[in-house]
């Protein structure tokens, strides 16, 4: 049933009349009044009552203009959408119309609101929503969905005609956004869906352009996808896995495995990488490669990093304190490295657990380092506290000697793909024997990666890299696993001493 021609009235007795009073909700939801009968003798106290009755009818008013639109951009709100999609899609079906619902989000908003603070923001908001509804027809309805995502609900439209109101939007977030006399550009992601085709609600059409918002982000932002039922089920996953890795982190559900890494000559473990994986209530064991990419661009990659670390810290203790040196490795993103509470975060978990600072190696990607001075730097803090760093990946960035050159390292790793063709791929082969020559010349340790046949092992001893890692040796492993690895080489180093 509609809201449009429900009445409610109100009689007020009054010792000098009667007051009556109609109101109608409207199809937004908001009450309006209709007429006003009265029969008032101009006595003081006949006055006064109506006056009242004036001053409830603002408030009332002011209520439902609260509970219909959003309190910053004074757009229409969920609710107000909702009640507006309702009428407009029985009219719809009666006359054999489509609708369609876009569902925007702004490009790096969060930065521009952290970066320039709150006030800021929230002026870009409103900017925002009035520039949408200036980019779409009279007859659509512009709604702010919360944070920096917006709901468009376009009316009795064709594919075409939605495709050119998404293209007209994204035209006019070219032009800059000023704020406080600055320029700043944003862009939207936008994910649309169409009625009667891709649901037959509000809530599932919105779900539904939510999760195409999602893939039009994963295309590079600033764009517009469709909503495609035979991508859902893997946007269904990303945004389960997104929603929860708060839940992750509070509930220990992130675990570490590890791979050992051994002296290539003696094949005796002399330490292991600490590679994170998420035992995810649902989905199992889920592997780094899925949800490290979501935990960095939803801003969880920091807390995750420096569980990681504080967790490998914690074994390397336990190890230490049963005499078992191993050195540890663990995996720095570019957001960590780039923190500059790193060095204090790495220096307090090794005070903590009371670990020797060289047993901790923290691996670094090439091309995080291509900020030299700045590199530099931090690598120096690093050192000066007694922690071990490497570059992983070597050879796979831009800057390579260059980097070799200029910053204080202690190991490379020679990426994976390079051991996979150096046996049969020559000029592969002679990249190998040059990483390995400048590792000699500039005195820090080669550590191959990937390993998986005794004569890619015999090809690296003779042309000098000794260290290394692979399935050939061991894939990585659980905890209860890598302990009885250690013991068990414990004991052959023990029996071969006698």
């Amino acid at each position: 049933m509609s809201y449009k021609g429900r009445i409610i009235g109100f009689i007020l007795i009054l010792i000098n009349g009667i007051i009556v009073s109609t109101y109608s909700y409207t199809s937004t939801g908001s009450m309006e009044l209709n007429n006003v009968v009265a029969s008032l003798i101009q006595l003081p106290l006949g006055w006064f009552i109506g006056k009242q009755f004036d001053k409830v009818h603002y408030l009332n008013n002011k209520l439902q203009n609260m509970a219909y639109h959003d309190y910053l951009t004074n757009l229409p709100n969920r609710l107000y959408l909702a009640n507006v999609f309702k009428e407009t899609m029985e009219n719809a079906e009666n006359e054999k119309k489509e609708l369609a619902i876009l569902y925007m989000d702004l490009d790096r908003f969060k930065s521009i609101n952290d970066t320039m603070g709150h006030d800021v923001g929230d002026q870009l908001l409103v900017q925002v929503s009035n520039r949408l509804v200036a980019n779409v027809r009279k007859q659509d309805v512009v709604a702010r969905q919360g944070g920096d995502e917006f709901i468009i609900l376009l009316n009795d439209v064709d594919k075409t005609q939605v495709k050119e109101v998404a293209d007209q939007i994204l035209h006019s977030f070219a032009a800059p956004f000023t704020l406080n006399k600055e320029d700043f550009y944003t862009s939207p992601s936008i994910g649309i869906s169409l009625f009667p085709e891709d649901g037959q609600d509000i809530n599932l059409l919105s779900k539904n352009a939510d999760a195409a918002m999602y893939l039009s982000k994963k295309r590079g932002r600033n764009n517009y996808q469709f909503y495609n039922n035979e991508e859902k089920d893997i946007l269904d996953r990303k945004f389960i896995l997104e929603q929860g890795l708060t839940r992750a982190l509070l509930n220990n559900e992130f675990l570490l495995y590890y791979q050992p890494k051994v002296d290539l000559e003696t094949n005796t473990i002399y330490g292991a990488e600490a590679l994170i994986r998420w035992d995810h209530p649902e989905y199992g064991l889920i592997s780094p490669f899925e949800f490290i990419p979501i935990a960095e661009e939803a801003g969880y990659i920091i807390p995750i990093g420096k569980w990681v670390i504080e967790s490998a810290c914690k074994q390397a203790a336990l190890w230490q304190k049963q005499g078992i040196s191993l050195n540890i490795a663990v995996n720095v993103s570019a957001k960590q490295f780039q923190d500059k509470r790193f060095v204090k975060i790495v220096e307090d978990t090794l005070n903590n657990y009371q670990l020797a600072p060289g047993l901790l190696e923290l691996e670094i990607t090439e091309s995080v380092m291509q900020d030299v001075e700045e590199s530099y730097s931090m690598l120096q803090q690093l050192k000066s506290i007694g922690v071990k760093t490497s570059i992983d990946d070597f050879g796979t960035g831009y800057s390579s000697l260059n980097i070799l050159n200029s910053v204080s390292i202690d190991y490379v790793k020679i990426d994976k793909s390079f051991i996979d063709d150096m046996l049969t791929n020559s000029s592969t082969a002679s990249l190998v024997k040059t990483i390995i020559q400048i590792g000699s010349n500039l005195n820090f340790e080669l550590i191959a990666e990937g390993i998986e046949q005794e004569s890619q092992t015999n090809f690296l001893i003779q042309h000098g890299c000794h260290l290394g890692q692979g399935y050939l040796y061991s894939p990585p492993l659980p905890l209860e696993e890598m302990d009885k690895v250690i013991q068990k080489q414990q004991e052959r180093l023990l029996s071969s001493a006698f």
